[in-house]
């Protein structure tokens, strides 16, 4: 309910800026309240924001030549009242002395450093070079999450929140789906803009009644999948409520069906995106998922063929789930969608617009990696390609030539800005934190978690997620919970 309150004033606030920020000092007022009571309340705001705002311009506040967002406020809410409330110098001493993560944190801390200070020598602009880099800032709540993550409470707190945010966003995306292949006029419109507007998401006509629905932030709903289905598998193997996430839980998960419908929820808007990256990552996660149940937890025969009759069946409904959206009689809608054009959007890997443009954008890219292939070329760095973004190939720029310093291709980004050595350290902390993973492997929730981990890395090679807010605040959460003996 808060969130659906919370986006309700969003909606009716966003062409109205004096509104929006009235709405933002007030909304900060009761962030820094609750994170003052309780840092763990702050953190819980702050991951809610991520998994339903994508790029955080739910509400926003104008300055002169500055537009601060909502995550911007709450990021700066938490890290303050950590800051002057839980650190210590010498907590940080000893834990740096002893905890080797922390020590490879710090030293990738450093790379950062060297890339924006290398950006700025490289004349690359202070505005790119902040722009660019401004993604990572949001591993200063490293210890916030440390400082929070220390018995199963808190990880069943999270859990009750990450569960709410994932349900609302799925309906959120039902309903844009059904106002926008019914279209309901004036309402599509005012819709649209916001969506648009906040920076929520995209919203493209994508042939007869279908409009592709993604947002940015739906890369915890991937991950959310895997983290379900392992709940789902631990009650087809012990036919019990999933006592691994506390007691604290128990009332809301009476049994597996909630976990289900919410499992086809989730997968139903993974479809609406049209993702090929979020399905890719869904594959890959599929794939992890089998060898997981099959080598790690040697599930029998028969509990396998539950677990994949329970995923089988959660596709199908899904499906079934987007079709009758799409093609609801009431009003009558503008189309008709057929189940076919998600097996064309796969298969279409190549002439498409998104895909053409990476593509183009890939050699131009590779050459730029040479230029300093060990330390980068730093934050900022800028290359120029061709691409067939209809917003950008118009009447005004024919030929699409396009300049920018933003790269789909993840990890290429990553070296350019830092170069391979700094891509190493990031795969090195990325690494540590998969193993403490590992050594709970057994556990299920944990094993949901790595999926995601795995998940998210595969999606970050086309999709940049790992210097995004996104994906870096998965990291943390993942760095968290892992080292909880859960």
């Amino acid at each position: 309910m808060a969130i659906f309150v919370i986006e309700l004033l969003s909606l009716i606030s966003f062409k109205l800026a004096l509104l929006s920020g009235i709405f933002f000092v007030s909304i900060a007022i009761v962030v820094l309240m609750f994170t003052l009571y309780k840092l763990e309340y702050g953190l819980w705001i702050a991951l809610a924001e991520l998994m339903i705002g994508s790029q955080g311009y739910l509400f926003y506040l104008d300055l002169p030549g500055f537009r601060i967002s909502m995550r911007l406020a709450i990021f700066l809410i938490v890290f303050f009242v950590w800051l002057l409330k839980y650190f210590r110098p010498i907590d940080l001493f000893n834990l740096l002395k002893k905890d080797r993560l922390v020590q490879n944190f710090i030293i990738f801390l450093c790379f950062i450093a060297l890339g924006v200070i290398n950006g700025i020598i490289s004349g690359n602009g202070i505005k790119n070079v902040f722009f660019d880099v401004n993604g990572y800032l949001y591993f200063g709540l490293f210890f916030v999450f440390l400082e929070v993550f220390k018995t199963k409470r808190q990880v069943a707190a999270f859990m009750k929140v990450f569960l709410a945010a994932l349900s609302y966003v799925s309906v959120k995306i039902f309903f844009t789906l059904y106002l926008f292949s019914h279209g309901i006029p004036y309402i599509t419109d005012y819709f649209y803009h916001w969506i648009r507007d906040t920076r929520v998401g995209e919203i493209t006509y994508a042939g007869g009644n279908f409009f592709r629905i993604f947002f940015q932030s739906q890369s915890w709903s991937l991950i959310g999948i895997f983290i379900i289905l392992s709940l789902l598998v631990l009650f087809i193997q012990q036919q019990k409520k999933p006592s691994i996430v506390g007691n604290v839980l128990e009332r809301s998960l009476q049994d597996g069906k909630w976990l289900f419908l919410l499992l086809v929820f989730i997968e139903a808007s993974i479809l609406i995106s049209f993702s090929r990256t979020f399905w890719l990552g869904g594959l890959a996660g599929v794939l992890a998922l089998a060898v997981y149940l099959i080598f790690i937890a040697r599930l029998s025969l028969k509990k396998l063929c539950q677990a994949a009759g329970v995923l089988a069946a959660s596709g199908v409904l899904s499906v079934l789930l987007v079709l009758a959206i799409a093609n609801f009689p009431i009003p009558t809608p503008s189309g008709l969608f057929s189940a076919d054009m998600f097996k064309d959007r796969f298969a279409m890997i190549s002439g498409e617009a998104g895909v053409s443009s990476r593509w183009n954008l890939l050699p131009v890219l590779v050459e730029k990696v040479k230029e300093a292939p060990f330390i980068g070329t730093g934050f900022g760095s800028a290359v120029t390609y061709k691409t067939e973004d209809p917003r950008i190939k118009n009447e005004a720029n024919p030929e699409g030539t396009y300049t920018t310093y933003s790269f789909e291709w993840g990890y290429l980004d990553t070296v350019t800005e830092i170069g391979f050595i700094g891509l190493f350290v990031y795969l090195l902390l990325i690494g540590q934190i998969l193993y403490a993973g590992w050594k709970q492997r057994k556990n299920y929730i944990v094993a949901g978690l790595l999926i995601g981990l795995i998940v998210l890395m595969v999606t970050h090679a086309f999709s940049p997620y790992l210097n995004h807010p996104l994906g870096i605040s998965y990291l943390m959460l993942c760095m968290g919970l892992f080292k909880i003996d859960l």
